[in-house]
Order: C-alpha cells, then structure tokens, then sequence
C-alpha cells in the first residue's frame, strides 16, 4: 500500500491495513538516491517521525498520520509504504480434549503444554541440559509494553536479567514476545533471553535480527509477518536471516496460520478490457478452455477480504546488502519492477459494476510489485464479490496473493484456488530460516488416546488447520536478476507444539480445566522449537545451524496421511511434503541424532540390560520373584512397578527407545491384552531406574491398570487390544504379574533364544499362580470385555472371557440407550471367545457393547466413524 493515496481514505484503510498506534502509522518511505535520502531523514524528522532506522536509501519510523499529506508531497521522496504486519499468534480451533495431566519437572507458577508433548522433558532429563549457556533472541511486538514483566519474573515465568534491545512503547504493543519467552523458557528453563521489537519496518525488523545476533543470541526466533515482504524473492528481512545464519545463529520463524488461503498462478489475457481502458486487459482465472476475468469469492455479514497481491518482478526493498553495514545498515536500493499490475473487487462480474475496493499503485514508480486489497462485508446477508487482476502494463508475470488475518475460508472456497497452494513467504521462506508450522498439544499422542492409538497412520500429532502450507519458489536473486529456474524452498521444515499456557497472553481455551490462557498459533510453536534447539545446542556442545536443522528434521516423526479419520494431517504424504515439513519435532531423538547416538531399541539387546531386583539386594534371585510392593492403580507404574527395568547401559552416551516397544496390561484369567499403548522413548527419567510409560508420570486411564490381579508387560514391536498372551510370546522383553498390592511375581526375559524362551515360560507360570491363588482368595472373575479397533469404519471384534461356564449375552446399545444389536445369547464355555459386528452398517456415532455372565456385567463404548 503506497501512501499517494493513504491520507484519503486512513479511515477507510489504514486502521486494519497498517498498524496505527496513537494516531501514528509506521511507514517505510525510499528515496531516490543517498543524497536525497539525508534530506528525506531530515524533512521526515521535521514532520514527527519517531523511532527511525534507515539504510542509504529508506528510512523507517513512526510518522502521525497528520502528516501524510505533507510526506506525500516531499521532493525527497520516490515513495513510501505502509509496513502492514501480521502477527501470527491468533489462530486456534476449537478442539476440546481431557488431558492427561503430566508432573514433567518445568518452571514457573504456570506451566507450558510443549515439554511432554515435544518430549523436550525426556531430554532435560536423559541428557542433562536445560539450555544453559544459550541466548534465545526474541522478535515480536512488544516485550513489557503492558507493564507485566516483573510479574513475570517474580512469578518465576520469566528468567532474570533479559535484555531489553528496543521495545514500544508503553500501551503500543501486546507484549507477545514476553509471552513466547514464557513458552520456550518452559521447555529450556536454563536459557538467557534478549529482545528487540520487530515493529520497526522492513529496515528496523532486519537491524534488529543483526543486533540480537551481535549481543550473543545463538539462537532467534520471531512470529511477525510484513505483508510486502517479497514473496518471490529474498528481501531485506530474509537477507538478514541468512547473514545471521551464515555466521553462526539458528534462526526460527513462524510459518503463519493461513493454511492454503491463496490463490496462484501466471497471467493469463483474457481479452476483456481492464477498468483502465487505456491500460492492459484483465487476468483469466479460468484455467480450462473457457474465459472467466472474474474470480468468484463469498464474504459472510461481518467478514473482511483482505490480501496482499505480489508478481515475480523486483523490490527496491529487496537492496540492502548486509555485508556491507558500516553501522550496521548500509547497501543500495534493488531494482524497480517495470511492470504495472492493479487489482479490483467487484459488486458484480463486471467493469461496469461498482468498485467496492482497488489497489492500484503505480509499482514501477513505487518500487514494489505489490498491491493490497481490504473489504469488509458490512450488510447482513451473503454477498459474492468478484476479484479481478489488470495488467496495466508491462510483462506476463507469475503472480500470487495470500490472505491474512482470521477469514482463511474466503479464500481457500473462492473460486479457481487450488487446494494446497503455499502461505509461508518472504524471511519465512528463507534459505536460513527454521519455519514452524503448529500442531496443539492436546492432539499430540503424549496428551490423547486417540492419536496414540492411531499413531502408525498420522505420526505423533495432528497439525492444525490453520498452519501454513509451504511451496513458494524463488524466481529472483537479491539483485533483481531472475534466476534460471525457480528454487523452490523446503517449507515448514517442521512442526512444533502450540496452544500452551501462559500467564497473560490469549484467552482460555477451555481445553486443559484451568483457567489460564493459551497460546495459539505458529507464533507458539516456533519458540518452542527455538527452545529445543537450546537444549541441543547445550547437550553438543557446539553446532552450526545446518547441523541442528538436520537432526531437527532428520529426527522428526514423519506426520504422514491416511489416517481413519481423514481430517487428521488431510494432504500430508509420506516423507516431507508442504503440509507438514519433516514431520513433529522430538527433542530428544534430535539430540541422540546430534551426540552419534543409536538408540537402544525394543530388543534382546534392551531386555539384557533388565532386571527385576524388587527387593533391592542387588541380584536378580528368587526372593524377587514374591515381595511386598505398593500397587497404586493411579500410577502408571508406581513405586515398585516403577523399578520395573534398573538399565545399566542407559546412560548419555546410550540412548533408550523404547517406541517400539507395546506396553501391555493383561487380564490373567482370560489372558487378554485390555490396553496397548507405546511407552514413546527414552523413559530414564530418575536415576538409574527406567521408567515405562508414555513418560514415566503419565497416568493410565481409570481402571486400566486393576487392582489385582493383574499384569503388564513390556512387548517388543506392536500388539493390539484384544491379543492374547499367546499372540506375544516370544517378544516379551519384561513382564510383571501380581496378585494383589502385597503379593508381586516377576518374570524376565534375557538376550538369546534360550533365555527368551525360559523367561516366556516364567510369564505363564506366574500367571497361571495368580489365577490359582486368587480364584482361591476371592473365586473366579467372570468377564473381560475387549472391543476393537476402537475407532471402527467397518467390523468390530468384540471378545470376551470367561472364568467359568455360563450363560453369556453381548449387545450393542446407542446413545439412546435402544438395544441395535446382539452379538451372543447363550451358553458359553469357560475361557476367550471372540464374536463380530459389522459396525459398517451403523450411522456414525457413540455405541454401548454390553456383555454379561451371570450377574457380572461389562461394558465398553465404542465410537463408529465413516
């Protein structure tokens, strides 16, 4: 948005285009050469300008909008911009989840979701680190513009001595830099932090990445967008990324929230004359044999349509070269483009219908190939609008606008866009930059049964909807010259947790029964990321970026498609893909990857460093095999049981995976698997003891985990509800069998097939006792129930055992309460039997399996999708 026209319509504009703080606009204005530009600094002075960086030729500032009048009409001036922001914190679904609730040791009175779900927890305590000795640089509005720092501080949120490079100014910012500092010094709580205001323009944004790098932060990250940052070639703010890279730092960036919301594609002539008529014609949208000059979009009553409009021709503000910086800024202005594009929304698919909004700048003169557009459906009806592109003059050019703000939908729906078509752009998109896309907490397989059960189809969490999709290709150097074929840049390059708690920032979800706020969007998730990356840096020592990027993304778990719900990671593939990067980071596998680590996987060789000295006499013996022990059912494996694996070679040079392994709990009578879930890593969490659960403090659903009798095992590679013991011999690595919360009998297996053999035969042995004694003790258990797969789109099992004959009736029950179906009536046998539904049949919805014999009743709901 050039400002020749700003003043005109700042009421119309200004207020959601540009940011306005105090009847002020920040603005980057050019002059047409460095002499000129000393006047410019000093007659922009003489007019208000506040808070000035500048390079040789642009200048960048708060300017009150009073004097747009007066700037316009300054000789000095070739042109100037509206710098248009967008803060990529807001975005968020409405998901609502029961999380588990996690005791991971963190810091301050409120604790961030991302440390289990990143399993940044695990590597904090496998390797010693909390990110001492590293600097986090922050980029984000504003640091302490509300006055909460201290508070934070006190609190214990927030380390001392952060230092404070430039801020706005008292009520100009949201403070969310605090609030990601808050995030990431959760997951890295030994970090230092440093912060600079990327709300100084094109010019100030880019210094500041170079003076945080200059005050010792290895590490930077920022969550701001500027709209005329150049999509299709390196700008000032990208170049600084990658100088900063180059020298060292690794550098984080927000991939945005507007999912696919763009529209792509090269100029097409239609033939239909422009609005200009002595101009160029319009673009054709469509891109079969037929001719459509008007691109339909639908606004709902309240709804803004508001995008940035780019051509792959050069910026003035793609110039500086940092190489050069005598004080820190210097270089020369880029080329101009010289070609002239202008765009227009229509109340009906047709020049002669009214202009209900227009962006055309006269590019060449202004030195941007850029146009913004902003309407606001103000009526309280429906309406269509109708977009259409004119070349005024010049080339055909590859052209492409994103929308911005909350209303992704209207364009993602609007017709002739393609499903899929990239949003992260300009230093985002930097050949330096580390972008983050997002996924929340609670729909990661740490925090929910429904991931984790589905794991082997999605990955180890969902991304949101929102979260950028990557693609974008550069078409031109930082000169301005076009290169020889597009280079299209890898992005995200992964994904991070978002969605945490904080002390201030966003509103309550209602997601995690708090009332606490929780922080959405990539603007989350990339300082997470950036925390990992501290940890890393700390547990290796030294790194270049290029060297954590790729363990980063070398390490993260493949977030791939196919999932039975298909709304879980819709358009992710396998490998890499623009959806989804390299998949959701995982702290510790990353640092693994770092230290030249293989991890110890589900094994032989993991069930030879096992051991069950219950007793602590330092030896495995027959007194281990019946001692006292506390059974807690709310643990996941409490006190005794959680000296389940004593591993001896699970130190930091050794690391511990146990994804492939099942964590099994069994019924002993029926000798069924009643839950499954995998243990998710390096579980190593205190002292020489491995803990195996999800992470180690993690509790199991109600009743998972019965009083006694009971079992649970540690299983090599996948098992499923409803397996039976004998489904598994042969890959139990550890297993445990009790009686009661005073009677515990432990079997092991050892590290060759003998051995293994031996220690399966000590599993059934153990389980055969617990049935004597207990049937002895308190007579026969009469049901297990097991149905699965739960989720289902076509037959359920349902098995179920008995410990002695008996009449036996399993039904299904819907939501009603109405019986739709039975599965048996009649005699049974005692032992497992196993019946089948075709759920296919069944509207989607939330069932009730019901299996009785005798007077003992069991039930298990069941949820059926399509």
């Amino acid at each position: 948005m050039t400002l020749t026209n700003l003043a005109a319509d700042y009421e119309a504009r200004a207020q959601s285009g540009a940011r306005v703080t105090n009847d002020r606009v920040r603005i980057s204005a050019l002059a047409p050469d460095p002499s000129a530009a000393r006047q410019l600094k000093a007659s922009l002075n003489q007019l208000g300008l506040e808070k000035t960086a500048e390079t040789d030729y642009v200048v960048s500032g708060l300017l009150p909008v009073s004097a747009l009048d007066e700037l316009a009409a300054l000789p000095s001036l070739r042109s100037a911009f509206a710098d248009l922001y967008v803060l990529r914190g807001r975005g968020g679904e409405d998901t609502f989840v029961s999380p588990v609730v996690s005791e991971a040791a963190r810091v301050g009175a409120v604790d961030g979701e991302a440390s289990l779900a990143l399993r940044a927890d695990i590597a904090r305590d496998r390797f010693d680190v909390t990110g001492q000795g590293v600097c986090i640089g922050m980029l984000s509005d504003s640091y302490n513009s509300l006055g909460g720092a201290a508070g934070g501080v006190a609190s214990g949120d927030l380390p001392d001595g952060i230092d404070v490079l430039e801020d706005l100014g008292e009520g100009e910012g949201s403070d969310e830099g605090r609030a990601m500092m808050e995030l990431a010094y959760d997951v890295a709580p030994g970090v230092d932090f440093a912060f600079h205001t990327a709300f100084e323009g094109f010019v100030g944004f880019s210094g500041g990445i170079v003076q945080l790098f200059q005050n010792g932060c290895n590490v930077i990250v920022d969550d701001i967008g500027y709209a005329g940052d150049p999509y299709f070639q390196d700008g000032v703010i990208a170049q600084a990324v990658d100088y900063v890279a180059e020298e060292g730092a690794s550098y984080f960036s927000s991939a945005g929230n507007s999912a696919d919301a763009s529209y792509e594609a090269d100029f097409e002539d239609s033939g239909v004359p422009g609005f200009f008529t002595f101009g160029g014609n319009l673009h054709d949208f469509d891109p079969g044999p037929d001719v459509d000059a008007f691109q339909d979009v639908l606004i709902f009553p309240g709804e803004t349509l508001r995008f940035a409009f780019q051509y792959d021709e050069p910026s003035v503000l793609a110039g500086v070269e940092f190489s050069e910086f005598p004080d820190l800024y210097g270089g020369e202005a880029g080329q101009a483009p010289t070609s002239d594009y202008d765009v227009f929304v229509f109340d009906e698919p047709s020049t002669d219908g009214t202009i209900l909004a227009i962006s055309a700048d006269a590019n060449s003169t202004a030195g941007a190939p850029f146009e913004f557009i902003e309407y606001t459906n103000t009526t309280t009806s429906i309406q269509f609008v109708y977009v259409a592109i004119q070349k005024f003059e010049g080339e055909d050019r590859r052209m492409k606008y994103v929308n911005f703000g909350g209303d992704r939908i209207l364009i993602e729906t609007a017709e002739y866009v393609e499903p899929g078509t990239s949003t992260v752009y300009g230093h985002s998109n930097a050949a330096g930059a580390f972008a983050t896309g997002a996924a929340a907490w609670f729909n990661t397989a740490s925090y929910s049964d429904f991931l984790d059960a589905i794991e082997s189809f999605t990955g180890s969490a969902s991304v949101n909807g929102f979260s950028s999709y990557g693609g974008l290709a550069i078409r031109l150097d930082e000169d301005g010259n076009r290169l020889a074929s597009p280079e299209e840049r890898m992005k995200p390059d992964a994904v991070a947790s978002d969605g945490d708690n904080n002390t201030f920032f966003g509103g309550d979800s209602g997601v995690d029964d708090d009332d606490l706020p929780n922080f959405f969007g990539t603007s989350a998730s990339a300082p997470n990321a950036s925390a990992v990356a501290a940890l890393a840096i700390e547990a290796a020592g030294s790194v270049s970026p290029a060297e954590l990027f790729a363990a980063l993304e070398g390490t993260a778990d493949d977030m791939i498609s196919g999932a039975p719900v298909t709304t879980v990671n819709e358009n992710a593939t396998p490998g890499f893909d623009d959806r989804t990067g390299n998949g959701f980071v995982r702290a510790d596998f990353a640092i693994a990857s770092l230290l030249g680590v293989e991890p110890v996987a589900c094994s032989a060789e993991l069930a030879l460093a096992l051991s069950f000295d219950f007793d602590g006499d330092g030896d495995v013996d027959g007194d281990d095999f019946e001692t006292d022990g506390a059974n807690d059912p709310d643990q996941f494996l409490g006190d005794v049981f959680g000296e389940l694996a004593a591993v001896t070679n699970a130190t930091a040079t050794e690391f511990v995976d146990l994804s492939t392994c099942t964590f099994a709990v069994f019924n002993p009578f029926t000798e069924m698997v009643t839950y499954a879930a995998t243990p998710g890593g390096v579980i190593g969490a205190r002292e020489e003891f491995v803990f195996a659960g999800q992470r180690g403090t993690a509790d199991l659903p109600s009743g998972t985990l019965p009083d006694g009798p009971g079992a649970f095992a540690l299983i090599e590679g996948d098992v499923a509800v409803g397996a039976s013991v004998q489904d598994v011999l042969g890959s139990v690595v550890a297993s445990v069998v009790y009686l009661n919360d005073e009677t515990v009998f432990g079997s092991k297996s050892g590290g060759n097939g003998a051995a293994r053999t031996s220690g399966d035969q000590a599993f059934l042995d153990a389980l055969a006792r617990v049935r004597g004694e207990a049937q002895v003790a308190s007579g026969p258990v009469d049901v297990t129930l097991v149905a699965s797969p739960n989720p289902v789109r076509g037959r359920l099992s349902v098995g179920f055992g008995a410990a002695e004959a008996g009449p036996v009736r399993a039904s299904v029950y819907d939501a009603l309460g109405r019986e739709v179906a039975v599965l048996a009536d009649g005699a049974f046998e005692a032992g497992r039997h196993e019946v089948t539904l075709e759920a296919g049949s069944f509207p989607s919805g939330v069932y009730i399996v019901r299996v009785s014999v005798g007077g003992d009743v069991q039930t298990q709901q069941v949820t059926v999708v399509r």
